[in-house]
């Protein structure tokens, strides 16, 4: 069963390990379990029970100690809130924005945002004092918030050391009680009471407040709230009383509960993120990632082998390969070489093909006796020099020399009379004739 752990901390200007507070563990649909307690926060940790740890733990922070207010935006400030965030509270805050963590909710339709700020140095004493007791806070919120204001009249919710004030239209404000009878009286009633109040001040009405408080354990004595109650009546304010059922504690721990999430306001936003809850959405499916990771591996690790073992028969069929070759072409220095370095980039079928394709090309000769025997029937007018014969190209070279030149050109017309293909390729003359060389085809 999953388990909140709520702790409220008070008004106090020192926090430390000896700060008394109250908490108590409630379920995720917020029923308390077991009871509330009142201990020092050293000691909660040693209260817990250690075979339910709860899973997340909320502080509520007083009004005392931080900002909490719903403010109108335009629509510009829309588009860009978190640009026009320090502009929209540099007129409500005291502090120096700079040394305060502001946060935002979502804009509503009528462009209410809700905005909440508390001081660095405050939340990281905060963050550093819980997590050394073992206690890391998941979330930081302001009980302010959670207070909504009654549209009759001024309420006021009486606690231990703090009063918090609400009226219509209006954000609770956390103060004591020593400010009540100047907040209260005639004298500064135009200057320090809500718009509600003042008009009916201005209408000589009687106004109204309505005290709330609680007669639990954790709740102030009676007769505190019996003085509260006569130092109104003696301002001249109509005073009703509400009893609370339960703690002041239980009525902000149910309002947490029933804020939606988008709704609730959490200081541990940007650099103070939870980093339990930013891992929440990788744990609840960690069971499936770490299964998928497994058969990722599995796979890759038969692939791996697979290939480890195909590479082995590739090498040994290469090796198989190039001695059949070399069993049959011994001179082949190339396939000898790649045997030598292990060069499996040689490739034994396509040399093998390219000498088979090499064997089967034709390769046609021309006889050289026919030629021979058909050019002594034209060439007794001429005085042979040299004769050449390509065997390649069938071509025949004939070197000659004969008196004129003219005896050249009817010897090259005499060779088509023979079947012979003659051309002119030099004629010179000399001392003792003309020197010619025809290539002769047929």
């Amino acid at each position: 069963m999953k388990t909140v752990l709520m702790i409220r901390i008070p008004a106090s200007s020192t926090v430390d390990g000896n700060t008394l507070v109250q908490w108590g563990k409630y379920t995720s649909a917020g029923t308390l379990i077991d009871e509330l307690h009142l201990t020092a926060i050293d000691e909660i940790n040693a209260a817990l029970a250690d075979d339910h740890p709860p899973e997340e733990i909320v502080l509520l922070v007083s009004g005392a100690l931080c900002f909490y207010r719903r403010l109108t935006i335009n629509s510009g400030q829309k588009k860009h809130l978190a640009t026009a965030l320090p502009y929209l509270v540099e007129e409500e805050l005291a502090q120096d924005l700079e040394s305060m963590h502001i946060v935002h909710g979502v804009p509503s339709a009528d462009l209410q945002v809700s905005i909440a700020a508390i001081g660095h140095e405050l939340l990281q004493t905060l963050l550093a004092l819980f997590e050394q007791h073992q206690l890391p806070l998941t979330r930081v919120v302001a009980e302010t918030q959670f207070l909504p204001s009654e549209p009759n009249g001024t309420s006021l919710l009486l606690d231990h050391d703090e009063v918090i004030l609400t009226s219509p239209g209006r954000e609770a404000v956390t103060l004591n009680f020593q400010a009540l009878p100047v907040l209260f009286s005639g004298q500064s009633i135009d200057q320090a009471t809500p718009d509600t109040v003042v008009a009916e001040a201005q209408a000589n009405q009687p106004s109204r407040v309505k005290l709330i408080y609680s007669d639990s354990s954790l709740a102030l004595p009676a007769d505190k709230v019996d003085d509260v109650a006569n130092m109104l009546c003696e301002q001249g304010w109509i005073v009703d009383k509400k009893l609370l059922v339960g703690a002041v504690f239980e009525l902000f721990v149910q309002g947490y509960f029933t804020t939606k999430p988008y709704q609730l306001l959490d200081f541990r936003q940007g650099a103070y993120r939870c980093p339990r809850r930013t891992g929440r959405f990788i744990r609840r499916w960690w069971p499936l990632a770490t299964a998928v990771s497994c058969w990722l591996l599995l796979e890759l690790g038969v692939m791996i082998a697979q290939g480890i073992v195909y590479q082995q028969r590739a090498a040994t069929l290469w090796q198989d390969s190039l001695t059949s070759y070399l069993s049959i072409f011994p001179n082949d220095r190339q396939a000898q070489q790649a045997k030598a370095r292990q060069q499996m980039s040689f490739n034994v079928k396509q040399v093998l093909e390219n000498r088979f394709r090499s064997l089967e090309q034709p390769t046609a000769k021309t006889p050289v006796l026919p030629m021979l025997q058909a050019l002594s029937k034209v060439a007794s007018q001429t005085r042979a020099r040299t004769l050449e014969f390509n065997n390649t190209s069938g071509q025949l070279v004939y070197e000659f020399a004969t008196d004129e030149l003219a005896d050249v050109n009817k010897f090259v017309e005499q060779l088509a009379t023979v079947g012979l293909q003659g051309k002119l390729d030099s004629a010179n003359q000399g001392e003792s004739g003309v020197i010619a060389r025809v290539s002769i085809r047929r």
